[in-house]
């Protein structure tokens, strides 16, 4: 049996863990749209649109960040990485 080191267990736990918290997130999505439907009286068709606008702003996130990774040169980010 082949073992990982310490450092790529902790990435790998910290990889599913992120990656649970994600699916979290998505779980309690609907949960939350009725909480602000009851909250604010939408009707289905305005919390149709919240919710669509909140998941295109989720989807979007990860391909943002795609194009950034492609388009950014070295020491453009605040952090200087």
């Amino acid at each position: 049996m082949v073992y990982a080191p310490k450092a790529i267990t902790g990435l790998i736990w910290l990889v599913g863990l992120s990656h649970a918290t994600n699916h979290l997130v998505m779980l309690l999505f609907p949960a939350v749209l009725l909480l602000v439907q009851s909250e604010f009286s939408l009707s289905y068709v305005e919390l149709g649109l919240l919710a669509n606008a909140g998941l295109l702003c989720y989807g979007s996130e990860r391909s943002g960040g795609n194009a950034g990774d492609r388009s950014a040169q070295p020491g453009s980010s605040p952090s200087g990485c």
